[in-house]
This record gives C-alpha cells, sequence and structure tokens, in this order.
C-alpha cells in the first residue's frame, strides 16, 4: 500500500510538473514579443493582429535586408512588376547625371548657343494617390526614403491597438443594440441606451478613419 501511495504521489508530482511547463509555454507564446528579433512587448490583447502584421512584413521584405525599399512597397501594393511612385523622376535623374560627365562642348557646338527661352519651374509631381507613398510618408520616421524594420514595428504596434480597439468596439455596439432590443420600444432607459449607442458608433467611425489611412493591400 504505501508503495502504491508513493507511486501516485510522484505520478501527482510529475503531473504539476508537467502543468507548469506548459503553462510558461502557452504564456510566453501570449506574450506577443519576438526575442529572437528584438521586438518590444505586443500592445494588450493584440497579439493576434501583431502576429498578421509580422506575416506582412516578411511577405514584403522581398530581399529580407530588413528595409522596405520604394519598390518593395510598390510591389507590396500593387503586385509583381510593379514600379516606385517616383521612377520617372529617378531615371530623368540618372540620366541627367550621366549626361554630366560628358566631355565639355567645343567652342561653336549646339551646347553653347544662348537659349532664347526662360526655364519654366518644374512642378512638383504629386504622389498622394498612390498607396505605396503614403504608406511610406506614413511609416518613415527618419525620412530616408525606406521603411526599417523598427519603424514597420512602431507603425504596427499602433495599427494593430486600432484594429483591438475597433473590434471591441463593435462588439460593445452589438451588446447595446441587443440591450435596446431586450428592453422593448416603451423602456424608461431606451433613450439612455440610445445614446450611448450612438457614441459607441461615433467612436468605431473615428478608428475606422484612422485605420483607413493605412490602406493596405487586401489580398
Amino acid at each position: 500500500m504505501p508503495s502504491r501511495v508513493s507511486r501516485l504521489s510522484r505520478l501527482a508530482r510529475a503531473g504539476l510538473l508537467a502543468s507548469l511547463i506548459l503553462a510558461v509555454s502557452v504564456e510566453a507564446q501570449d506574450s506577443g514579443t519576438d526575442k529572437k528579433r528584438g521586438d518590444e512587448p505586443d500592445p494588450p490583447r493584440a497579439a493576434t493582429y501583431m502576429g498578421q502584421l509580422r506575416q506582412l512584413w516578411d511577405k514584403w521584405d522581398l530581399d529580407k535586408d530588413g528595409f522596405l525599399s520604394k519598390k518593395e512597397l510598390a510591389v507590396a501594393f500593387y503586385g509583381p512588376g510593379s514600379k516606385a511612385y517616383d521612377w520617372r523622376e529617378t531615371a530623368k535623374k540618372d540620366d541627367k547625371e550621366s549626361k554630366s560627365d560628358d566631355p565639355p562642348a567645343k567652342e561653336g557646338s549646339e551646347k553653347d548657343k544662348p537659349t532664347t527661352t526662360k526655364d519654366k519651374p518644374v512642378k512638383k509631381p504629386d504622389y498622394s494617390k498612390r498607396q505605396d507613398y503614403n504608406f511610406l510618408v506614413m511609416a518613415d520616421t527618419d525620412a530616408d526614403g525606406q521603411v526599417s524594420r523598427e519603424e514597420f514595428m512602431v507603425w504596427a504596434r499602433e495599427y494593430a491597438t486600432q484594429l483591438r480597439d475597433r473590434d471591441e468596439g463593435n462588439k460593445k455596439l452589438v451588446d447595446i443594440q441587443n440591450q435596446i432590443k431586450k428592453a422593448g420600444a416603451k423602456a424608461k432607459n431606451k433613450k439612455d441606451l440610445e445614446t450611448k449607442l450612438k457614441k459607441q458608433q461615433d467612436q468605431i467611425n473615428a478608428l475606422q478613419k484612422k485605420l483607413s489611412k493605412a490602406k493596405l493591400p487586401t489580398k
């Protein structure tokens, strides 16, 4: 009998140890921190969104150099083969620089003839309708023309928080709608519930407006 109790005791201790190990493992997974990459902890209740955004980074960073170039952002938003929003201006600049390396023109050549028309001011291109450009402006905090992984993760944490708040807000909205339905048309608190419903809807609309600025590709 004592030996049987002893065996049960050992099994119980082993089971408790296994449970503790499993709990620690789950807690580490739910913490939302990618320690291998040195990420900061994810916002509370936003681990799912952050996981999806990390997958988005891995998909967008085609050459795996830790930066999203203009070209990579163009491909991310518009598909394979897409060119950067400013590729025409970049090509013209490169062509102009290559011509500046040409040997000086001989006396009496076409290059020596004075021009009769004044140079018109060059109009700055408007890229505001390009989603890749808008994302770059939003995420590129040091304005170096590319998005580093650190910059992306800063943006991702804010975006994930907004997604979380919107989805949680939608659940509250449904709950209030159910309360109104359950209360009935003659309920004394119906007006208060309707006011609460409108306030909740306004909060969701404001969050959705912020989220729409990113205009992430749907595919």
